[in-house]
């Protein structure tokens, strides 16, 4: 391997520096792979100088695979960057660093408080996952911003995962206990961290490929699933965000037209069962059979409406996993 090494370093080193951007990419990724130490400032230098994003993001992970002497150097550095993508990457290893805890802690807060909306979640999980992080002082305050509704909803998921991380199960008590009090004793609320932007990418192999949810199997998209529930292809245009969370979570609460089955009693003592095609201000339209009814509301005594077939996706996705899926969805507006 080391005569490997010195042959392949003089190359990967001068396409550190080729024109095109992912050629830099795969040849510092290389570097990384490859343990090739003695590049070490040469990978410093590049997450300093490079103009891409990607070029950085990977001269930092690099590092990190090398466990270069220079990486809390460089994770510092990363973490001032004028890029938004850099500074993530580099917040995600703090914990790496050399810096003392009280320092991290401290530099952690303050992102928290101040920065954009990835860098707050990427510094609440940096501090749930540090050593000693259930007995940190630091965790009231952020817990009593949360209360307070100073914490965006985009971070509530990030600080529940943060919270799990620290294992203290007095600070999940206080936390169940606030969210409960947000959600006011509607459940879906207590998923609203997953009306953030999410990944759509993994969203998109949540809904196709997910063998728990199993989206695909019942609702179709360009002619590819199940008639179970409604096809999703415009989806998009036809919910907002928080309904489409409702239905996701809450699937009973918001059944589509033409897919809940209705049971009726009217003024009359008759019982009427079917299809609840749509509702009106004045009556609804019922599909019975093959025949369609309208029926108004001033001769209905009681109306009742069956549960969903589908299962609450709270209970087999986690939130992180809600927010992509959501993201995806919203993203679905297909024309006819």
């Amino acid at each position: 391997p080391g005569a490997i090494k010195g042959m392949v370093q003089p190359v990967l080193v001068s396409q550190a520096s080729a024109k095109e951007e992912a050629l830099r990419v795969e040849s510092i990724k290389a570097i990384g792979k490859l343990e090739i130490k003695e590049s070490a400032d040469l990978l410093l230098s590049k997450l300093k100088t490079d103009p891409a994003e990607a070029v950085k993001v990977q001269a930092l992970n690099s590092l990190v695979a090398m466990n270069a002497s220079n990486l809390s150097e460089a994770i510092s550095y990363a973490m001032s960057d004028n890029a938004e993508a850099v500074r993530v990457a580099g917040l995600g290893l703090l914990a790496q660093t050399s810096l003392p805890n009280d320092q991290k802690v401290t530099l952690l807060t303050d992102i928290i408080k101040k920065r954009t909306l990835s860098e707050k979640q990427t510094a609440l999980l940096t501090l749930g996952g540090l050593e000693g992080s259930k007995d940190l002082p630091v965790w009231k305050t952020i817990l009593a911003d949360f209360d307070a509704g100073k914490l965006p909803e985009g971070t509530w998921i990030e600080l529940e995962e943060a919270i799990a991380a620290t294992t203290s199960a007095d600070l999940k008590t206080q936390f169940d206990g606030i969210l409960e009090k947000k959600a006011a004793g509607e459940t879906w609320k207590k998923y609203a961290g997953a009306l953030a932007e999410g990944n759509a990418r993994r969203g998109r192999n949540i809904f196709f490929e997910n063998q728990t949810a199993q989206c695909i199997r019942c609702h179709a998209y360009d002619d590819m699933g199940g008639n179970a529930g409604p096809a999703l292809d415009a989806i998009g245009k036809t919910l907002s965000k928080e309904e489409l969370l409702i239905a996701l979570v809450e699937p009973s609460k918001r059944l589509a037209p033409g897919y809940g089955t209705i049971t009726i009693e009217m003024a009359t003592g008759e019982k009427v069962t079917g299809t609840l095609l749509e509702e009106k201000k004045d009556s609804m339209s019922i599909k019975v059979g093959s025949d369609t009814k309208e029926i108004q509301k001033k001769d209905i005594k009681s109306s009742q409406m069956a549960a969903s077939s589908m299962p609450p996706m709270g209970t087999l996705l986690t939130k992180r996993e809600l927010r992509d899926l959501v993201s995806y969805l919203t993203n679905l507006r297909r024309s006819e």
